[in-house]
């Protein structure tokens, strides 16, 4: 970039009057009046540069070699183009054979009324699921058909999708901003956060165009080189990070700081990095080179922050010991120490003309430092508390200041006084930045937002926003022109994807917004959040329409049907509403499967709302055959014994309770646990119970004698679950210590311990042949262990969080596991690889997996009925539902199933 021959903006102008001198467009006005006054002959007009003949000679060489390189590629490109319409006509042939082929089977099936057996189950994946082909992209040059995939009926957008097809950014900020800077074109403004990220804004476009992640603790301050090709951050943990503004990439990391890095600069000729540290020192370092130059000590506490003279040859720096020093960087020595500050020194800035030092205190002064004279010139007082930040206009005139008051002080420099109040952070200032073109400056805040104010007319421009927490749902209108977002933050936002831009914010949710959806005909947005409501907003009017209440714990999930009734669905319950009308149409219970029989003739389940009740339902009939009442307590575990005979369940109030099942009587309840009793197995003689509590313990109980027969000790924490091998030997127990215990059942001794998982076992299943168990852990992870062994031999990953379930399936080739992810993963165990992905359209969360012992066929349940998935014919089937409401819901409205029932969402 050309620069003006008097300052360093961009030049504009050239005057062929005085050997070609570059102006730019204020330096051009001022130049003119020059010649005008001085009556001398000009002419200023467009820059024109002329070649020298050497440099044109080059050029025009160039050009003919370009040239004949692009002549010779059209000749190589009809060359292939010949070869590839040949092997195009060869793959039309092929593919519409074979597409050809399939309508025939279709037509076939749509004709008739009669199916024979093999025929059902084809008949039963073509309701069940959607055809779908990827796109015939004829570069990768083969018959398209073979892309075929049948893949359940739903297809999910997720922020990933929208910010890489629609180049958007949907969050924003997470934390507090610590630190602000704007490029030297007053158009690129880098924000940095204790969120660990840094940002980039577009300040003409008013949007974030990139986010840098590479810290593990927050950032306190970032610097752009003077040529904006490079930002500088310093962090928490110690390391300065140097980033390419250009290309968007991590350039490299500076380490030497033994403390936080709260400060950083970067001299105007782009040479050398500044930065100051808690460990009192200021570092000075080679930019392009990347190592240290030097360090400057004499702070007796941390150094807070660093203003550079704009000839490069003195350093400002600020500290904790309540002093602000000047270093020469060229002597590499310290000139002075300004001391009359009564508390700890922030911020320091320095006038473009470096005869001032501004700087900002806990003692909730500003003070103006004559640099020259090496005394204090002014004393600003207006902030109620701590200033956190200042920052200096490039004409000199104003110093702006940021408080924990919430507030931002404009000063006059020259009449050293209170020019103007910036009223709108709700939240203390903890950075500033100004527009090189002194027009407009930026503000960051604990209140995690950035907002851009007008300078000259003393007033807020606009925010630079974003969602300032995760994005948990996005919803795309059908003209693709707009999508709307929910976040952890609370808000629902309309984006405006063409543009590129927040279109609308709308505030209600008290919190987490963890679904929304727009109905059919994109005038309503449903957002459904952990405040227990369901809220409709009018995506034309730019308002919300109504609240609706109703369910009794976070809602999860939203759903639309196809007459634009909504189903919203939480852990609780099920609502559908007239949307129209807002009004509530039915509300009935989930519930969730809390154990199978062995023999698969009965399931029990409980209402996720009342689990002091429990129902037995009969898979054969399909009916709910027998509810079990009484219990005073929370049912935390259930099983059931081999002959169906008794029911065996762990209490909130520490004890085993036996039910029998034939008379639904209690039988006997078991005491000697001092905390929940977390999880209950029975041996498959039914003479043993074992338990395991949050008291550390496991305990076996003599089922016929009713009483302890033996008490394991030795987990650290909390026992989560238990599992009994086959062949009733050994008790496997995960443990909030991360740690899987084998326990010897007839020795009555630990066998081993097993380490491996990273945060606490959730779920534990044994293969029927003793040989191995499978674990599911907090950690995210499935491991598969070697009993005897003793060993862990795989690990399977998958999971986005926590695995709540596992169980094995007879022949132990498959093990299904269940997530908080709102996932079932089959996964096969010889092959040690994923086999399929079990969910939902909207992320409802399954309650209640369980592989069955005589089939590869998997139970499982969205809280709404029970569903079984074959894993060898890839089917599923729903086998019967809880509630008469829900039949009725299923075959009036098909969406129904397919928004709240599970779905294959992948399959091998």
């Amino acid at each position: 970039m050309l620069k003006c021959s008097f300052c360093s903006d961009k030049a504009m102008k050239q005057c062929n009057s005085c050997n070609g001198r570059y102006f730019c467009i204020m330096c051009s006005r001022t130049h003119t009046e020059e010649h005008i006054k001085n009556n001398t002959p000009y002419y200023i007009g467009k820059i024109e540069i002329k070649l020298s003949q050497a440099d044109l000679l080059k050029l025009r060489k160039s050009i003919k070699e370009s040239i004949s390189t692009i002549e010779k590629q059209k000749k190589d490109v009809l060359t292939e183009t010949l070869k590839t319409i040949s092997q195009i006509k060869n793959i039309i042939k092929l593919s519409l054979g074979e597409l050809n082929q399939m309508i025939n089977e279709y037509s076939q099936f749509y004709h008739k009324t009669i199916f024979g057996e093999e025929e059902i189950l084809k008949v039963k994946k073509i309701i069940r699921e959607k055809l779908v082909f990827e796109y015939p992209t004829i570069s990768k040059i083969e018959a398209h058909t073979k892309n075929l995939k049948f893949i359940a009926n739903f297809q999910r957008t997720n922020k990933q999708s929208i910010e890489s097809e629609y180049d958007i950014i949907l969050e924003s900020h997470f934390d507090c901003i610590k630190s602000v800077s704007i490029s030297n074109d007053s158009r690129i403004l880098v924000s940095g956060s204790l969120d660990n990220t840094l940002r980039v804004w577009d300040l003409i476009e008013k949007r974030q165009v990139a986010e840098f992640k590479g810290y593990k603790q927050g950032i306190n301050s970032v610097a752009i080189s003077y040529n904006n090709q490079f930002v500088v951050s310093g962090s928490d943990d110690t390391k300065i990070l140097i980033w390419n503004l250009i290309n968007k990439l991590q350039e490299g990391v500076l380490y030497g700081h033994t403390s936080s890095v709260n400060t950083v600069s970067i001299t105007s000729d782009n040479r050398f990095i500044i930065s100051g540290s808690s460990d009192n020192t200021i570092r000075v370092w080679n930019l392009l080179g990347k190592k240290l130059e030097f360090i400057f000590q004499g702070h007796q506490r941390d150094v807070t922050s660093i203003a550079i003279e704009s000839n490069n040859r003195l350093l400002i720096s600020g500290s904790l010991d309540k002093t602000v020093r000047v270093w020469n960087l060229l002597e590499k020595r310290q000139e002075t120490v300004f001391q009359g500050h009564n508390r700890e020194v922030n911020s320091v800035a320095i006038t473009n003309n470096n005869r001032f030092i501004v700087s900002g205190s806990d003692d909730c002064s500003v003070k103006l430092w004559n640099l020259p004279g090496n005394q204090l010139e002014a004393n600003l007082q207006g902030h109620t508390s701590y200033v956190k930040c200042v920052a200096v206009t490039n004409d000199n005139r104003f110093a702006l200041s940021g408080s924990l008051d919430n507030t931002i002080r404009m000063w006059n420099l020259y009449e050293k006084r209170q020019e103007a109040v910036f009223y709108g952070h709700t939240a203390f200032v903890c950075s500033i930045a100004v527009t090189r073109n002194n027009r407009f400056f930026v503000s960051g805040s604990f209140d995690k937002s950035l907002r851009l104010w007008n300078l000259a007319e003393k007033r807020q421009e606009t925010f630079l926003q974003g969602h300032t927490s995760f994005v948990k749902s996005v919803a795309l209108l059908k003209n693709n022109g707009f999508v709307v977002s929910g976040s952890d933050d609370s808000n629902v936002i309309l984006w405006n994807l063409l543009e590129r831009r927040i279109d609308s914010i709308f505030v209600g949710h008290e919190r987490a917004v963890n679904n929304v959806v727009v109905t059919n005909d994109d005038r309503l947005a449903i957002s459904g959040s952990e405040d227990k409501t369901v809220r409709i907003w009018d995506l034309t009017l730019k308002q919300q329409k109504a609240v609706l209440y109703g369910h009794t714990s976070s809602v999860s999930s939203i759903s639309i049907t196809s007459d634009n009734r909504c189903f919203s669905v939480s852990n609780s319950e099920v609502i559908l509403w007239k949307l129209e009308e807002s009004k509530l149409l039915i509300k009935t219970p989930l519930c969730g499967i809390r154990a199978i029989s062995k023999d698969e003739t009965i399931c029990v389940i409980s209402s996720t709302i009342n689990s002091k009740e429990l129902q037995i339902w009969n898979l054969i009939d399909k009916r709910q055959s027998l509810v079990l009442q009484g219990y005073t307590s929370l049912i935390l575990a259930v099983a059931i014994s081999t002959d169906n005979r008794f029911l065996v369940s762990g209490s909130s109030e520490n004890s085993v309770i036996i039910r029998n099942t034939f008379s639904n009587q209690q039988e006997t309840m078991f005491q000697g646990h001092s905390s929940f009793v977390n999880t209950v197995a029975i041996t498959s003689d039914n003479c043993y119970v074992v338990s395991g509590s949050s008291d550390n313990t496991v305990r076996v109980w003599n089922l016929l004698h009713k009483k302890l027969e033996v008490l394991f000790q030795g987990h650290l924490s909390g026992v989560i679950c238990v599992a009994i091998s086959n062949n009733d030997k050994f008790v496997i127990s995960g443990s909030l210590d991360n740690t899987i215990r084998v326990w010897n059942l007839y020795e009555k001794r630990i066998d081993c311990v097993l380490y491996g998982h990273n945060s606490y076992v959730k779920c534990l299943s044994i293969t029927m042949d003793c040989q191995f168990v499978v674990s599911g852990s907090e950690d995210k992870t499935v491991k598969i262990w070697n009993i005897a062994g003793k060993r862990e031999i795989a690990e399977l990953q998958g999971h986005e969080k926590g695995v709540n379930s596992v169980s094995i399936t007879s022949d132990s080739k498959f093990a299904a596991t269940e997530s908080e992810d709102s996932t079932v993963r089959i996964w096969d165990l010889h092959e040690k690889k994923i086999k399929a992905i079990l969910s939902t359209t909207d992320n409802i969360l399954f309650k209640g997996t369980f592989a069955s012992r005589f089939e590869n066929k998997v139970y499982l349940s969205t809280g709404f009925g029970i569903s079984t998935y074959n894993i060898d014919k890839n089917v599923i089937d729903h086998e019967m539902l809880f509630s008469k409401t829900f039949e009725e819901i299923k075959s009036d409205d098909l969406n129904f199933q397919d928004s709240l029932l599970p779905l294959i969402a992948y399959s091998e």
